[in-house]
């Protein structure tokens, strides 16, 4: 052990890491299980009561956050518009300003 203490350690973090991953799989097994299951009950209410597994209506305080975020993205696409259509005025303009060469 004093003579090798890299093999002593390498050992050790292959023995925890193979622990780890025992634990892991059971742990993975077990909630696999609990999905399995509740898929089976949630198709069983599908096929018993379709109705409570219909959409709800969003709530106030949803519609009210999609009415503001409507607002908000309205509001900056005009703005970027706005601009954009300025930008291109002054390049017209500044177009427009240069005298075509006299005729010769």
């Amino acid at each position: 052990m004093r003579r090798h203490p890299g093999i002593v350690i390498g050992t050790g973090l292959v023995v925890l890491a193979i622990g780890m991953g025992v634990v892991g799989a059971i742990m993975r097994s077990r909630s696999t299980s609990a999905r399995a299951r509740r898929l089976v009950s949630a198709l069983a209410t599908l096929r018993s009561h379709p109705e409570r597994l219909a959409a709800s209506t969003p709530s106030p305080a949803r519609k009210a956050l999609a009415a503001v975020l409507a607002a908000a993205g309205t509001t900056a696409a005009r703005q970027m518009v706005s601009r954009a259509m300025a930008r291109d005025r002054i390049r017209v303009e500044h177009v427009q300003r240069i005298e075509p060469p006299p005729p010769a």
